[in-house]
């Protein structure tokens, strides 16, 4: 996998609230319900979000968690950076380097321009292809 599973889990969080554009605040157990996820992994995962001002957190009666409507353009790399270990940028997709700039294996160049693409996409260019391929 080319991303571990809270990267993965924190996409799809986000795309849910996305996709339902909730106005009131949603708590964890009914979008861990909603995506057939463990409550405590989601709510780990959405305060982390929150921590890093990807989504608004209330706590107390009426709170959970919702996008922030000012936000709609979240780069996809900004969810990585918070979930992934190290950097996620120069190593190697296949592990021979922690630097792509030694690396020669024959995946370097084709990484290099998935990378750019990562960089550059948004959640909602996965909203996007995810409408079209239903």
């Amino acid at each position: 996998m080319l991303f571990n599973s809270s990267t993965v889990y924190s996409i799809k969080i986000l795309l849910y609230l996305y996709e339902n554009n909730f106005a009131a605040y949603v708590n964890s157990k009914d979008i861990a319900h909603s995506i057939n996820l463990p409550n405590e992994y989601v709510s780990k995962i959405l305060q982390n979000l929150a921590r890093n001002g990807i989504v608004y957190s209330k706590k107390g009666k009426g709170g959970g968690f919702k996008k922030i409507d000012s936000r709609k353009d979240i780069k996809l790399i900004e969810i990585i950076n918070v979930f992934e270990e190290k950097p996620y940028y120069p190593s190697c997709i296949i592990g021979l380097h922690d630097d792509t700039c030694e690396c020669v294996c024959p995946m370097n160049n084709t990484w290099e321009k998935l990378k750019l693409e990562i960089g550059n996409a948004y959640l909602t260019d996965l909203n996007n292809n995810q409408e079209e391929t239903s």
